[in-house]
């Protein structure tokens, strides 16, 4: 048996902005036909009967919740990394998620910076707060070896 090709996923629909919506219906309630909003607008006929029916029944033209789990990094977040690896470029990730207040995983930092480009450059060795603290504790575990 064949394999199926992957799914793709599902085209979205054409997002209007509020603006244009809030137009659509203000001329809808002006009296003007669906057809010619349509023609006005160059939106498609059916979208301008949703647009309208939705703007009645809501009384209002925003944007309902995007599905799906929210970003875990916001927009302050972003700019509060970029602003520590502007002022540190030589900072580890675990530093730089604790200067930039961020709280998610390192993992996800680290997997954000890739997405965008950014790579923070190395440290240079004994200079991160991580490796002084692993240093002590090699250097009392090699003391209790002697002893």
């Amino acid at each position: 048996m064949p394999r199926r090709a992957a799914l793709e996923p599902k085209p979205r629909k054409p997002q209007y902005s509020p603006e244009k919506r809030a137009r659509i219906a203000v001329l809808s309630e002006l009296g003007m036909s669906l057809k010619e909003i349509s023609l006005k607008e160059e939106v498609p006929v059916s979208s301008i009967k949703g647009i309208v029916t939705r703007y009645r029944l809501q009384q209002a033209g925003r944007d309902r919740p995007r599905p799906g789990r929210p970003r875990i990094l916001s927009d302050r977040d972003v700019k509060n990394l970029l602003r520590v690896l502007k002022e540190k470029p030589a900072v580890s990730y675990a530093e730089l998620k604790r200067e930039a207040g961020v709280t998610c995983a390192t993992k996800t930092l680290v997997r954000y910076l890739q997405m965008e480009g950014i790579k923070p450059n190395k440290p240079p060795p004994g200079d991160s707060e991580e490796e002084a603290s692993r240093m002590r504790v090699l250097a009392d575990e090699a003391e209790n070896e002697d002893e």
